[in-house]
């Protein structure tokens, strides 16, 4: 069995070394008409003016292709979404850049309080203020400031810039 396999690999083993010493001719390039410049006449674009920086309206003379492109701009939820993102950045930006700044907070709360007739205060109640209930109302004003020794408000908004300027 073993002399039948060889017999029958030695040919094909022999006959694909003498396939890959076969020569072939040097890739030669093939000569092509080309125009002498990219950005000919026929474009509509003059001299060193970029493409990039030419608006899509004078770049394209189809009316209806100017119109599509429009409403497509104006219907894309993917450039939405990144222009609300830029400004949910620019926004965190300015909030970081505000955080030296001492904060003021004005709480106001009022609480009615209702105990049963039943119980000693509800009943004292009723007798000093001829009504089965109480409010209580109370209004507070406080500030605060945070002194940077650590450097805690500069890397946040170092943080801020920096993911501004990734999303933009």
């Amino acid at each position: 069995m073993k002399t039948g396999l060889r017999v029958f690999l030695l040919p094909v083993a022999i006959s694909l070394a003498l396939g890959a010493c076969s020569t072939t001719a040097p890739y030669q390039r093939p000569d092509i008409d080309l125009p002498p410049s990219y950005r000919g006449a026929s474009s509509g674009i003059s001299g060193g003016r970029s493409v990039a920086l030419i608006p899509y309206g004078e770049f394209f003379a189809d009316a209806v292709l100017v119109s599509l492109l429009d409403d497509a701009l104006a219907h894309n939820y993917d450039l939405q979404y990144a222009l609300k993102n830029i400004d949910y950045a620019a926004q965190s930006l300015r909030q970081a850049k505000l955080g030296v700044l001492p904060t003021i907070e004005l709480n106001a709360s009022g609480t009615l309080n209702r105990p049963s007739d039943n119980s000693l205060s509800g009943s004292s109640i009723k007798k000093s203020l001829g009504q089965s209930y109480s409010e209580d109302y109370s209004l507070s004003l406080s500030t605060s400031w945070e002194a940077d020794i650590w450097g805690k408000i500069r890397n946040r908004k170092k943080g801020a810039l920096a993911g501004y300027l990734k999303t933009v």
